[in-house]
């Protein structure tokens, strides 16, 4: 995953990881923040992310302190476009009827088939592999372009 995410991700960009970070454990929280090299991550806390929920003290130092920002929540105009981040899906969303999009993880992948003509795309890097066809982060421009024909609600 490391590889992957420098490979896509530049130093310049900014992240926006829609939760389950620490999926492998509070030791290595830190271990794959330090092998990354962007610099802004924006991290939506998952259900597996409870260690950073609690700002675990890590050996170098707390578990919030190595990103950007931490929250539940993510609701940001990026480029024109108004975005709703979150690690669960949601059926409806903030300004849903005015075309925002949103933005999850969580289901890997199943729900990819109903998203079909909502603006709501799993961005899960193994969504990826089904949409895309390779484990990867989505871009933005992906992101974009995949929603633009969808219909707002």
């Amino acid at each position: 995953i490391v590889k992957i995410f420098n490979q896509y991700i530049k130093e310049d960009d900014v992240l926006y990881f829609l939760g389950d970070w620490s999926f492998a454990g509070a030791e290595n929280i830190w271990n794959f923040r330090k092998q990354l090299r962007v610099k802004t991550i924006n991290l939506v806390l998952g259900n597996h992310d409870s260690h950073i929920k609690k700002n675990k003290i890590l050996l170098f130092g707390t578990a919030q302190e190595m990103f950007t920002s931490v929250q539940d929540l993510i609701i940001k105009e990026i480029e024109a476009q108004e975005f709703v981040m979150a690690h669960y899906p949601q059926v409806s969303w903030f300004n849903i009827d005015k075309g925002s999009i949103m933005l999850h993880g969580h289901v890997h992948g199943k729900l990819n088939k109903e998203n079909i003509n909502i603006r709501r795309l799993d961005v899960g890097i193994d969504s990826a592999k089904m949409i895309l066809g390779d484990y990867r982060p989505f871009s933005l421009k992906e992101v974009l372009y995949l929603n633009n024909s969808k219909k707002i609600s």
